[in-house]
């Protein structure tokens, strides 16, 4: 089957649920030591199965839920630059309820409340954020974020765990900080609705 599914033929069959999945749950309760086969044997994502749409995520492990950031959406999106075109994105904060329910996002003035700004890179290509070439990057070192905001360290890799649905990815964050690199943990994203952009 062809991984590479444009964006309108994705228009067409992807019907979306307010909640997660059954995939995506049991993704989110693998195993690290799984998680980290999966990342090294995905697929590269590609860009038309990214753009305009919205990922529901979830973040494993204890941290994340400790810190209350389990569930957020990734947003990803075009945008003109000045010297090119690019695929970008952010994160959308969501109400920490249960991984099983509902998406709640937060809003502020009648507005989802946004953060963390990110550039879409090929893995492969960077010099230094390579370590899974076939991934796709969100380097947020790139992204419109504030010089002082900590997000401009982290550093995602995604990957599409399963050849025949690009509708579920995995990632890897980790954080850069000059010649240090600290991995923040796994997460895992799952089609939701088109992007606002």
């Amino acid at each position: 089957m062809n991984t590479h599914t444009t964006a309108s033929k994705r228009d067409q069959s992807f019907n979306p649920s307010p909640k997660a999945s059954e995939a995506l749950l049991k993704l989110w309760k693998s195993k690290p030591s799984h998680l980290g086969e999966v990342m090294k044997e995905g697929l590269t994502p590609s860009r038309a199965s990214l753009e305009g749409w919205n990922f529901r995520g979830i973040n494993v492990g204890l941290p994340a839920r400790l810190v209350g950031r389990r569930k957020f959406i990734k947003s990803f999106y075009p945008k003109e630059y000045g010297y090119g075109h690019f695929l970008t994105g952010h994160n959308i904060l969501v109400e920490q309820n249960a991984p099983e329910d509902e998406y709640v996002k937060k809003v502020k003035n009648d507005t989802p409340v946004v953060q963390g700004f990110y550039l879409i890179e090929r893995a492969k290509g960077n010099p230094w954020w390579h370590k899974y070439p076939q991934a796709t990057l969100l380097n947020y070192g790139k992204g419109d974020n504030a010089w002082h905001e900590l997000a401009r360290a982290l550093r995602d890799y995604l990957v599409q765990p399963y050849p025949d649905n690009p509708d579920i990815l995995l990632g890897r964050a980790y954080f850069a900080f000059g010649p240090l690199t600290l991995p923040a943990g796994y997460f895992v994203l799952e089609r939701l609705e088109k992007a606002d952009g």
